[in-house]
């Protein structure tokens, strides 16, 4: 609190700016896709026996819904990946003591983006290799245990597939849970002390060792935080969706939906100062306790 307080204008403005860009790009793509999806699902309502071409233009436009939904996720993550790095700087200027302005802040980050989109993309293709391999690992298991058997696997060979399934489920969990705190750092290192990628990651595991249930209890303390925040995203568009269901309009449900979304992608930039401040303080807090920096 005492961070985000200290200099709101570079913690706030960049937000506020980028995630309303955000929305306007979201609510143009969720503007164009409903209104279309709307006039179709109300053509096929209307048939009472819709044809192959119908039904094969409905399919067509929820993959376009889907594609609209998955160009504004990429963005967010885009978004957020370099407001984490523009919001980590003010909060250790904030730390110093000093005011930095937005265009400082953004002096001092430009450089580094590409690498930190590279490293975010990096600790996601690592999880997601990691996920993958132990699914496919699960696959080998079962074909092994249902091929070695006959025709009409045991309960028991059953049983046991299952559970091994389950096993490794929670084990890529925990993993994944793993990686995550340890790597947790890794864009506040690559900001602060301009390394690179991999040097990034090796600070953050140096950082975090020793300190794993300290970081996990932080963390889970800003997700109790960022969900109540989160819980009047949730209840604003549920009241959305709610006025949507009684639109009759193709104009005003998409409307209503592209709305719901700007509004979400504002909503958020309050949210991300704060996750921010969580991120540089845990980082800075680690610094001074393992090697003096205060």
């Amino acid at each position: 609190y005492e961070a985000l307080r200290a200099n709101p204008r570079a913690m706030f403005l960049p937000s506020l700016v980028i995630m309303s860009v955000i929305g306007l790009i979201s609510g143009a793509l969720t503007y164009m896709s409903s209104h279309t999806q709307y006039d179709t699902m109300q053509a096929l309502s209307a048939s009472q026996d819709p044809s192959p071409d119908e039904i094969f233009s409905a399919l067509q436009l929820t993959g376009s819904a889907g594609a609209a939904q998955l160009i504004d996720f990429l963005l967010l993550a885009l978004a957020t990946t370099i407001l984490t790095g523009l919001l980590i700087v003010a909060v250790s200027r904030s730390v110093l003591g000093r005011i930095a302005t937005p265009g400082a802040v953004w002096q001092r980050v430009r450089s580094r983006i590409w690498p930190l989109i590279g490293q975010s993309l990096l600790i996601e293709l690592i999880t997601a290799v990691m996920s993958l391999a132990s699914l496919a690992i699960g696959f080998v298991i079962l074909f092994a245990l249902f091929s070695s058997s006959s025709n009409n696997p045991s309960l028991a060979t059953i049983i046991f597939g299952l559970l091994a399934v389950l096993i490794l489920v929670a084990i890529i969990m925990i993993a994944s849970c793993f990686f995550a705190v340890r790597l947790y750092l890794a864009a506040a290192a690559l900001i602060l002390e301009n390394v690179g990628v991999w040097e990034g990651m090796r600070r953050s595991w140096q950082l975090t060792k020793g300190s794993f249930w300290r970081v996990v209890g932080i963390l889970l303390i800003a997700a109790l935080i960022t969900s109540a925040l989160t819980g009047v995203v949730s209840s604003i568009l549920g009241a959305a969706g709610g006025l949507v269901a009684g639109q009759e309009n193709a104009d005003a449900y998409a409307a209503i939906m592209a709305g719901a979304n700007f509004l979400n992608s504002v909503l958020q930039a309050a949210i991300l100062p704060f996750s921010a401040a969580v991120t540089a303080l845990t980082y800075i807090d680690l610094r001074m306790r393992k090697e003096g920096l205060d």
